[in-house]
């Protein structure tokens, strides 16, 4: 009889909706002196570096200053360095934040402790271990923040962290996605599935499914659910590659089975994403109830689009939908119980006004803001992991796959992009009857392909008090995608060779109507070859050779389908690059348009040492032109060069033909924490860690006189030019010399708040740089 009351306890705390007559139990908050929540919550992965700290409590907090009872540091070995923040509390006094003074660093694990916080008489319980996360992976910037500490049963090399669910800590139902996260970021052009990516049946076919990759994270979506108590296989090859370079070590998921179980319960259970027009505010973080408050450098700090059926504060939300959610059953998953958000849902928000800085506007509004599940969302409703109280409420995890599209066009090219993996953190209760998810997340968007924004989504969901009131699940009658703008667009003439093709659509696309569907015709060639990533909505194509001046060429997109299998109209789109004499080519050597850190010219005699602040002049110039500075170089950014003209890739070797070198006193000595990254005009030079502040660095590249030698060339085999000035006149047709060598000096410094703008050079008159006016 205990067992029936307390199953039926439980049922009342994680259904939607009962019958009018069935009692039901509000769940409260009454023991004291209590955590009961977390952002991050313990154990957590992949939390932003921006994201503050969320502490809830069952009881008001009676000290002032909270903070001076917490500590975070991050973990570095058998110690630990202490992390600066400052606190606030929420308005009841229950909710302690804790926002960093700097970002986390990337790639990195943090414990959250305390002692002596106190409220009223008694002290606050609080995890005697900590709280323990770890940050997301760096998307740039140096390469260990782009590598995540493993643990120590862990594979060696480019390895899978963790698979979600894993039948272990989470139930592997028949409702399930599969997601899994890798050490090291994913390159997109290796995960194919059916080959190195596949899921069987028991039989050996191949499971129709949607592959998504970004970053670390990869979703697999089955088309239709899983047969519970039918095995399935997962195989991950080697041919995966890690865009560091590393080949997938798969361990034990090259070959993974797997037997789903039955979930049960209920299908399609309407919840409604709450309305905020008077004023409601998450008890979890204290901000704006479906409040998404975009901030960066770019941006500003405050930029707040709000989501849901109602309207934000100036009354311009548009009408939006329930979500429904498949919930398994409780009584054969009473500790942890799966749910399910199906793909598709769509939420939207109200528009968001650009602003530079937060206070110049751009001209940019973004009109409505939409997101949609790109799979199903899979979460799970554990026990509090910080209480045993029969009043703690329960948490709620949940991970979902979403792409963000703005309504207006230009926006929308500047915004829209899909989120993998988005963990939201909450809690679960049940208040007059109906079920209500409370839940946290931290999204970082990239802005304008520069900037990476942060957003604290404080999310709400309510369920129905009874199974009647609730909305029916009905099809969407919708259109497929729209082209909303495309690259180049009216504007061929800023194509230069190695630059993709971009195509931005209202809304996502999916990925396996991609296979074959884009042709890129060149009318002279015919038919190139090309390689394909979607990002959400937007859909970018690279030709694998670079395109040529002069030439015409069409894009066809045919067959392309939304995530709902809506085809998307796209016409013909022809451009032709803006015409040049090619037989310059072999004419005119290569030259240095851009460097940063440092100057696009070879230098006078000049060997700096760890005092110097100038670095000579730029060679063939005056004697009385001024000395070039040494400058700062921000310690998380790369060494940038660009180039002219299109360039042998093999002519760049890291130690040989590009050179780094570090001088912090006692001579130059080689540098070689470092990676080289190569494309059609432009290098980067990466370190493993930040460059050290105030040692100095100078890095070479080795231009020779003539073609012959080891040393940086065109394309067309010339070798690199860097000596640019000249106090004396020079035949004209003497322009396929290289040399001298070219150095560039630069202290490393401090990390920078600031946004890297680069600018393209795009010499109208002078498309090819062959130093000739085109016609």
């Amino acid at each position: 009889m205990k067992t029936l009351l307390l199953t039926c306890l439980i049922a009342s705390l994680v259904l939607t909706g009962c019958d009018q007559d069935t009692q039901t139990t509000t769940m409260s908050e009454r023991g004291s002196g209590q955590l009961i929540y977390s952002f991050p919550t313990h154990n957590q992965g992949y939390v932003p570096t921006r994201s503050p700290v969320f502490l809830r409590f069952s009881s008001a907090i009676t000290s002032d200053d909270p903070g001076q009872y917490l500590h975070i540091e991050q973990l570095q070995g058998e110690e630990g360095q202490t992390i600066s923040f400052t606190s606030t509390l929420s308005d009841d006094r229950r909710t302690l934040i804790l926002t960093p003074e700097q970002p986390l660093a990337p790639a990195a694990r943090y414990r959250i402790t305390s002692a002596g916080m106190a409220s009223g008489n008694r002290q606050m319980s609080f995890p005697p271990e900590g709280i323990h996360f770890a940050t997301r992976l760096a998307t740039n910037g140096p390469l260990l923040g782009r590598i995540s500490p493993t643990p120590d049963d862990a594979e060696e090399g480019f390895t899978v962290l963790n698979l979600i669910p894993d039948g272990s800590n989470f139930p592997l139902t028949d409702l399930a996605s599969l997601r899994m996260q890798f050490n090291e970021p994913l390159d997109p052009q290796s995960t194919h599935y059916g080959d190195s990516v596949r899921l069987e049946n028991a039989q050996g076919e191949l499971v129709p499914a949607e592959l998504l990759v970004k970053g670390q994270n990869l979703t697999l979506d089955p088309d239709q659910d899983l047969t519970p108590g039918s095995q399935y296989s997962l195989f991950l090859t080697s041919a995966i590659r890690s865009t560091l370079g590393g080949e997938l070590n798969p361990g034990g998921y090259a070959h993974f089975t797997f037997t789903p179980t039955r979930a049960g319960g209920r299908r399609d259970i309407p919840l409604q994403v709450v309305p905020h027009q008077q004023s409601r505010y998450s008890n979890l973080s204290g901000a704006l109830l479906n409040s998404v408050n975009l901030s960066s450098a770019l941006l500003g700090s405050d930029n707040p689009t709000y989501m849901g059926p109602d309207t934000g504060p100036l009354g311009d939300q548009p009408a939006t939908g329930n979500l429904f959610t498949d919930l398994a059953s409780v009584v054969s998953y009473p500790h942890v119980t799966p749910l399910r958000v199906r793909k598709g849902a769509l939420i939207t928000g109200t528009d968001v006004a650009v602003n530079v800085g937060g206070a110049l506007s751009s001209g940019l509004n973004s009109g409505t803001v939409s997101v949609r599940f790109l799979s199903d969302a899979n979460g799970f409703m554990v026990p509090n992991p910080y209480s045993t109280s029969s009043t703690a409420p329960k948490n709620i995890l949940l991970f979902v796959d979403m792409a963000l599209n703005a309504e207006d066009a230009t926006a929308n090219a500047a915004l829209g992009q899909e989120l993998l993996n988005v963990p939201l953190v909450g809690t679960v209760s049940m208040e007059n009857g109906a079920l209500v998810i409370d839940a946290l997340a931290v999204i970082e968007p990239r802005v304008l392909g520069i900037d990476q924004a942060a957003g604290l989504v404080s999310f709400r969901l309510e369920g129905y008090p009874d199974s009647q009131s609730g909305p029916i699940l009905t099809p969407a009658d919708g259109t497929g995608p729209q082209l909303l703008s495309w690259v180049p667009g009216s504007n061929p003439d800023s194509l230069r060779p190695g630059d993709p093709l971009i195509l931005y659509f209202d809304q996502p696309l999916k990925r396996s109507s991609l296979q074959g569907a884009i042709h890129l015709d060149d009318s002279v060639a015919g038919t190139l070859p090309i390689t394909v990533n979607a990002d959400g909505s937007r859909l970018v194509i690279h030709p694998q050779q670079p395109l040529r001046h002069g030439r015409s060429y069409t894009l066809n997109a045919t067959d392309i389908e939304g995530i709902d299998g809506k085809p998307a109209l796209v016409n013909p789109k022809t451009f032709t690059l803006a015409a040049t004499n090619d037989s310059t080519s072999g004419v005119q050597a290569p030259l240095v348009l851009t460097t940063l850190p440092g100057y696009p010219c070879a230098k006078t005699a000049s060997n700096p040492n760890i005092n110097s602040t100038s670095q000579g002049r730029c060679a063939g110039g005056r004697s009385n032109n001024d000395p070039l500075p040494i400058q700062r170089h921000p310690g998380e950014r790369p060494v940038i060069v660009r180039f002219s003209q299109n360039m042998d890739p093999n002519s760049f070797q890291a130690g040989t033909t590009v050179l780094m070198e570090s001088n912090q006193g006692d001579g130059w000595q080689p540098f070689n924490d470092w990676a080289l990254e190569v494309d059609l005009r432009e290098i980067r030079l990466i370190p493993m860690v930040p460059w050290d502040t105030d040692t100095l660095y100078r890095y070479t590249l080795v231009a020779a006189t003539g073609s012959t030698g080891n040393s940086i060339r065109s394309a067309s085999g010339l070798p690199l030019q860097t000596q640019l000035l000249s106090t004396s006149y020079r035949a004209f047709n003497n322009r396929s010399f290289g040399g001298p060598n070219m150095v560039n000096h630069f202290r490393g410094g401090d990390a920078s708040a600031n946004t890297l703008t680069p600018l393209r050079n795009l010499p109208a008159a002078d498309a090819n740089s062959d130093l000739v006016l085109n016609d």
